[in-house]
């Protein structure tokens, strides 16, 4: 009886130990199927291409990519290998992102395109950093609430050059929308094209800043409604401005420091609250069919510039002069620019500032320096031959009474 209750107990405990391993069998097999119907679209799609752009969203949101090798170009990039004709292509990113940059690229000069991608932060840093940098396009990004919505920055040892900025819209970004700088004059940032963005309610700061900066163009781009100016320029050479928007900032359209040998043209400044165009500390720079209304301060402000023209601009219902020429200002030529309805004098031209060629304007004022050459003097003598004539008469009167 003994024997039998242990033979019984021992294939009772085998039969539970052989049920056990069947049931663990049966829930790894239960497991591994799940995984592979899960993964199977992937692995087996046959003849078509995983997008790998819904991927990257997926994996990326919300942290930030840092780029300095042409390996982490391999990781992030859905395409490309670097080259001209085959640019690293970064697209189709929708990062939200908290207390972080977005993209930056650091000290690279392989080809690359950053487009279409949605960029939303919190007050700092920067949507789209690029740093010692060269061969970049960055094009139909919508960047939002960073510090700045895009930055190019040069180093004390090499420049960030080469990179187009395209059919952007930057909006409500805390400092500015774009900053192109460098603290190294020997380095600036050189051959940056900025063509066709969207600028608008930068919160604290400008539209866009430039600081150490040659070779440049802006084209077509809308600066409007930012904080403080909406284009800023200092310390640039041979830049190329035109057809921009710079309306309703908070200071100037046009702040233009430091800068030589440039062109604007086809820009309009309205309804900001201080100047249409300032130019301060600059040469050899031409302000050409610019159309420059209803700003509270002056239309233009020439604040120690010489040797720079205005020629055929618009220059109506401001608050201050249409022109104002100040400060040591030199050898300048003001001509054929249409000038109305300023609360100031049309042409303003302080003592200090001298041979300034200023003719041919239509203002609907007398008080211009007007475009006679010796006008000036012309008046003197007449003033002279206004006052002597009647001092002669009474005089030559005088004599005769003392003769009866």
């Amino acid at each position: 009886m003994i024997q039998h209750c242990f033979y019984y107990k021992f294939f009772k405990s085998k039969n539970l130990e052989v049920i056990m391993i069947k049931n663990k069998s049966m829930f790894y097999i239960f497991v591994i199927s799940l995984v592979l119907l899960t993964i199977s679209p992937i692995l087996i799609n046959s003849g078509k291409r995983i997008n790998y752009n819904e991927l990257l969203a997926v994996k990326l949101d919300p942290y930030h990519i840092d780029i300095d090798s042409k390996t982490d170009f391999e990781t992030y990039s859905t395409t490309g290998n670097g080259t001209a004709i085959n640019p690293f292509i970064i697209e189709n990113l929708n990062l939200d992102l908290s207390g972080e940059g977005g993209i930056t690229i650091f000290g690279t000069d392989y080809y690359f395109i950053i487009r279409n991608c949605v960029l939303n932060g919190t007050d700092l840093y920067a949507g789209i950093e690029i740093w010692e940098t060269t061969n970049g396009i960055i094009t139909n990004n919508n960047i939002t609430n960073f510090k700045y919505g895009i930055l190019v920055k040069s180093s004390s040892m090499y420049s960030s050059e080469n990179i187009n900025i395209t059919n952007n819209t930057l909006i409500d970004n805390y400092w500015r929308g774009i900053e192109l700088s460098s603290l190294f004059p020997a380095h600036p940032v050189i051959d940056i094209d900025v063509i066709n963005n969207t600028i608008r309610d930068q919160e604290l700061q400008s539209g866009c800043r430039v600081d150490t900066a040659t070779d440049s163009v802006f084209i077509n781009n809308t600066f409007i409604d930012n904080h403080a100016k909406g284009l800023w320029l200092d310390n640039t050479e041979n830049m190329l401005v035109i057809n921009n928007t710079a309306n309703n900032n908070g200071d100037y359209g046009f702040l233009i420091e430091n800068t030589h040998h440039s062109n604007f043209s086809k820009n309009t400044a309205n309804g900001n609250p201080v100047d249409g165009f300032k130019c301060y500390d600059c040469l050899y720079n031409n302000f050409n069919n610019n159309s420059v209304i209803g700003n509270s301060g002056y239309g233009f402000q020439l604040f120690n510039v010489s040797y720079s023209s205005l020629i055929n601009n618009s220059i109506k219902n401001n608050g201050g002069h249409g022109i104002l020429i100040t400060y040591y200002s030199t050898y300048n030529t003001i001509q054929y620019n249409t000038i109305l309805g300023n609360d100031g004098r049309c042409i303003f031209e302080s003592s200090g500032s001298a041979n300034n060629v200023i003719e041919d304007n239509i203002c609907d004022e007398t008080t211009e320096t007007p475009p006679i050459p010796g006008y000036q003097f012309i008046l003197i003598i007449s003033a002279l031959i206004v006052l002597v004539i009647p001092l002669l008469i009474v005089d030559r009167k005088r004599k005769q009474i003392s003769l009866f």
